[in-house]
């Protein structure tokens, strides 16, 4: 049976459970300022071998090791170096995680056997209280089933994990919804495997030189983020901000609903847009407004999984273009949708 307490202040009870069932081996799923992360000792390699377990996850999918402060890094990694440092000034406690070449001492089954790591120190003072509590660095990817929607809420948690792990330490609703960045600084130029919360630009300004985003991200195969109901994007056309209304552009995305999902569908709308689709019968979910991305960003997860216990048949989702926070969101998206329809 899994626990869930409430985190009720900066220490307590709570804090004190949770770092004792982190020090017995135990799983325990705690909120981040992304997502809510499924913790684990990072240097109890049966700990992490059940996080494997528990989530479905691939044991070639290497996890992220999560740190309260720089006095962590070294157990991390084995070196440091100075672009690390200059990120780590101006994002951290925040959402950027670092790929680096880790310590020896890190486990195999963190890494997958790879030689190098994720590092970051997230900024949320429950993950940050557990982490320094146990003393050394968690595994904490997101405490979901490996291609379910993230989850934003205790209630997320417990819907995928519930009875599969320990604990569940409830820090209400994540502030931010959408993972970390994550940047790879053994190469060069720098790369970007993950569009997150922390937009390529910002990176840029910091490094003083241009950072790459790997080819083919968001256009993978295998899916993630997904509900368990089939989702449709409706590509937004490139000229949609200049040439083609957003009204033209929702009147498209009704008829796509209508035609591939029926009465039974559901629609992921922008505020927007939102009032063109009442007259179609469908349900919709209002996800945020066009002109305020992290409000989107927040929203997301949380979104597709009330979109997938209201959908009968299947959900249509707006697309959301631009650079910033944007790139983020959309790849999530694209990454969730198990088919993608073209504007015209």
């Amino acid at each position: 049976m899994t626990r869930v307490v409430k985190a009720v202040g900066k220490k307590g009870e709570w804090l004190e459970e949770a770092v004792r069932v982190l020090r017995s081996g135990g799983l325990v799923a705690f909120p981040t300022e992304t997502v809510y992360g499924l913790g684990a000792d990072a240097f109890n390699e049966s700990a992490v071998l059940k996080v494997f377990e528990v989530k479905r996850r691939p044991l070639s999918d290497a996890l992220i090791l999560h740190i309260s402060g720089m006095e962590m890094v070294p157990q991390c990694v084995s070196e440091f170096p100075e672009d690390a440092e200059r990120l780590a000034r101006r994002f951290w406690p925040g959402p950027l995680t670092l790929i680096l070449i880790k310590a020896e001492s890190v486990p195999k089954a963190v890494t997958g056997g790879r030689r190098k790591v994720g590092v970051r120190w997230p900024a949320h003072p429950v993950a940050e209280a557990i982490i320094a509590g146990l003393g050394r660095p968690v595994v904490a990817p997101s405490a979901n089933l490996s291609g379910r929607p993230s989850p934003t809420r205790a209630s997320d948690v417990l819907a995928d994990l519930g009875g599969l792990i320990d604990l569940v330490v409830d820090g209400g609703e994540t502030p931010i919804g959408i993972e970390s960045t994550v940047l790879d600084l053994t190469v060069d130029p720098p790369t970007i495997l993950r569009p997150g919360a922390i937009p390529r630009e910002e990176i840029e300004d910091v490094l003083g030189r241009s950072v790459t985003l790997k080819p083919g991200t968001g256009s993978s195969k295998r899916v993630r983020y997904s509900p368990s109901k089939q989702l449709i994007i409706v590509e937004a056309p490139a000229d949609l901000a200049e040439g083609v209304t957003l009204r033209e552009y929702a009147e498209r995305v009704s008829q796509v609903a209508l035609e591939l999902c029926g009465e039974g569908g559901v629609i992921l709308s922008s505020s927007e847009t939102a009032a063109v689709y009442l007259t179609s019968g469908l349900k919709v979910i209002d996800i945020g407004s066009r002109s305020n991305a992290l409000d989107v960003a927040r929203k997301l997860y949380k979104a597709l999984r009330v979109a997938e216990a209201l959908a009968k048949t299947c959900i249509v989702a707006e697309d959301f273009p631009g650079g910033g926070l944007w790139v983020a969101i959309r790849y999530r998206l694209r990454s969730a949708a198990h088919k993608v329809v073209p504007w015209r």
